[in-house]
């Protein structure tokens, strides 16, 4: 290690000194004063090594806390780097959230879009078609107290006149709704008028539920419609999973001759009414009836496709302007 402090040097040069004058009185002859010069040169020697020795452990002490301050420093940077991460991923993470709200919304906004243009299409000529529809119903029950509106959500006057014709055709036994409401008591008034069976309107709002039996209980036709509730639930068809009524509610029934598909709404997912077949089909009988309402719309026009095209239907005729007319193939071919 250099002498690098003047008290070092001062040390080590009064050390020389003592170490020459020993050897100057040892070879004049002077053994006592050599002894003594010797002596001397010891205890300078050592008190230069105690000295050097301290002057070690003073800098040992301060590498050490210049180690631990750089120790105390880089867990610092690293924690705050790890901080930084976190937070740079919490943010990634609101960014992909948030664009996946924007998308969606705009997906939501082109679907009310287009369903609105679709409507709009309508009006040149629907308001004088469904009138005469009406007046025709009307007809149908001269009796009947106060009837529920037609349109709008519900199916058009054109297309509960065509359904009843269809009812009156065939006579099923056994009719499955899916959706009620003003639809649920016209199919009544029909099922009853044909003689046919009975009718089993699926509803996943329970309020709504409550709402179509007390609407049906004015019109006294609680005996031929029932109204189930029936919770929308995660379903599998083909492998992709969608959202349709509990399928517990449906396990009872069999041999069904008519199926109306007016639900799930839109708002439930893409392609919403496709398992209505799939989940239905070893209980619809051969030559069942499919009514599908909204046909016109780009995911109904789909659903049917893909029945059509799975070889679950055969497309019969348009009912209406909304609504199309299936059947399950009979043995054999032919609908």
């Amino acid at each position: 290690m250099p002498l690098s402090t003047p008290r070092q040097r001062a040390l080590a040069a009064g050390t020389l000194l003592l170490v020459l004058a020993a050897v100057v009185t040892a070879l004049s002859g002077h053994d006592g004063w050599s002894i003594a010069l010797s002596a001397v040169v010891l205890g300078a020697t050592a008190v230069a090594v105690l000295d050097l020795r301290h002057r070690q452990r003073a800098l040992s002490r301060r590498q050490r806390r210049l180690e631990q301050a750089l120790a105390e420093r880089d867990a610092s940077h690293t924690t705050q780097l790890q901080t930084l991460g976190r937070a740079v991923q919490e943010t990634t993470a609101a960014l992909a959230e948030l664009r996946e709200e924007v998308h969606a919304e705009a997906e939501a906004a082109a679907a009310r879009h287009g369903e609105t243009a679709w409507r709009l299409t309508r009006l040149d000529h629907e308001p004088v078609t469904e009138v005469q529809a009406l007046l025709q119903l009307l007809r149908r029950v001269p009796d009947a107290p106060p009837l529920p509106d037609l349109g709008g959500w519900a199916l058009s006057a054109s297309t509960i006149l065509a359904v009843w014709d269809v009812v009156q055709r065939d006579r099923p036994a056994q009719i499955v709704e899916c959706g009620s409401g003003s639809s649920s008591v016209w199919l009544g008034y029909a099922a009853r008028a044909a003689g046919a069976g009975r009718v089993v309107s699926l509803e996943h709002q329970a309020d709504y539920a409550r709402q179509t039996r007390a609407m049906l209980a004015r019109h006294g036709l609680q005996d031929v419609v029932e109204v189930r509730h029936a919770p929308l639930t995660e379903v599998e068809v083909g492998g992709q999973t969608f959202r349709w009524y509990d399928p517990v509610r449906v396990e009872d029934l069999h041999a069904v001759d008519m199926l109306l598909v007016d639900g799930p709404p839109k708002s439930t997912g893409p392609l919403a009414r496709y398992p209505a077949v799939p989940l239905l089909g070893d209980r619809l009988v051969a030559g069942a009836g499919i009514v599908v309402d909204d046909a016109g719309r780009p995911d109904e026009r789909a659903v049917v496709e893909r029945w059509v095209k799975d070889g679950r239907v055969e497309h019969e005729r348009h009912l209406s302007r909304d609504a199309v007319l299936l059947r399950i193939p009979r043995p054999g071919g032919g609908v």
